[in-house]
């Protein structure tokens, strides 16, 4: 199982805030198809600008490969001043 948590407007915009996720995905692109075929209303996700996301709170990109376990966060950039 794989643990995805949404951070910020994502959270705000899909109205969720944590899914588990069974199917066997091996990296975070395979998790997008994944949250898409489950979820229509997260199908957007693919398309927000910018995201961010963090496997077990490291930064990590799409081709990052999940393990069994894996906390997987996205986020909109953060931005301060």
């Amino acid at each position: 199982m794989i643990t995805v948590l949404f951070f910020g407007k994502l959270r705000d915009q899909f109205k969720i805030d944590q899914l588990n996720i069974e199917a066997p995905c091996s990296n975070i692109q395979q998790l997008f198809d994944c949250l898409s075929a489950e979820n229509a209303a997260l199908s957007d996700l693919k398309n927000t600008a910018n995201l961010l996301v963090a496997i077990n709170q490291d930064m990590a990109d799409f081709d990052s490969e999940l393990n069994e376990g894996d906390e997987v966060a996205f986020f909109p950039p953060v931005t301060g001043g």
